[in-house]
């Protein structure tokens, strides 16, 4: 399958993925109910977004929301009739006791697998932990859904068992991965206001856990041409 592309519409893309964290405020009332409401109110919005944009009502084929993490998953109509094995899965590993197992969903990865004409994908939402330091949480988290991810597509009852994610013929993993910039914030401003970005990405959380095989090993990120927030 193709993915979607940064630089404008053009010709219709076959998959698109949409990912949200934060999808609703953290707070008991949200933690409890359910979002079908919103979850319905903004799979609508993106439905039109999409079809004034390439001019064709593309196919939702895959869902999952676990708590603010969400993820919506279309392809071409042409396609829609060729899509198998869909499946959704959750990993939450927010607040919680590890005593009990009990996790909430505020933080962790989210996951819909599918297959086209055979060719078999999996794509990740994730809300890692966030913090300035101790980025070796955010790379067991990684692991840590991953790992999950592969259980549960292992043991799936409608129509698995399933390959683990990095398994599919693509893996795709977006989010909120929460890594920082290993520097000092005066001296990340004044790169940041010369535009010296791969003086940036040498402190780069992320690209220290790729480089050490910490986490991410086996993925690839496209180059990166913006200021961080």
């Amino acid at each position: 399958p193709h993915a979607a592309g940064a630089g404008g519409a053009g010709a219709p893309v076959d998959v698109y993925a949409i990912g949200f964290q934060e999808f609703v405020d953290l707070n008991a009332q949200n933690l409890l109910r359910d979002d079908a409401g919103r979850r319905r109110d903004c799979k609508l919005l993106v439905e039109a977004c999409l079809q004034r944009t390439y001019g064709e009502k593309m196919v939702e084929v895959g869902v999952e929301q676990m708590f603010g993490v969400f993820l919506l998953v279309f392809v071409r109509p042409a396609l829609a009739a060729h899509v198998r094995g869909v499946c959704a899965e959750k990993v939450p590993t927010g607040f919680g006791s590890d005593n009990l197992g009990i996790k909430a969903g505020n933080k962790g990865g989210i996951a819909v697998r599918l297959e086209i004409n055979g060719c078999s994908l999996c794509l990740i939402n994730s809300h890692l932990p966030a913090g300035q330091k101790h980025p070796e949480e955010r790379n067991e988290t990684h692991h840590e859904v991953l790992k999950s991810l592969e259980a549960q597509l292992r043991a799936n009852p409608r129509g698995g068992p399933y390959p683990a994610p990095l398994k599919h013929a693509l893996c795709v993993w977006l989010g909120d991965l929460n890594y920082r910039v290993e520097k000092p914030n005066d001296e990340v401003r004044r790169k940041v206001a010369s535009g010296d970005w791969q003086g940036l990405l040498a402190s780069d959380q992320l690209k220290v856990a790729q480089a050490q095989s910490q986490a991410f090993v086996s993925f690839q990120e496209a180059p990166i041409r913006f200021q961080p927030t």
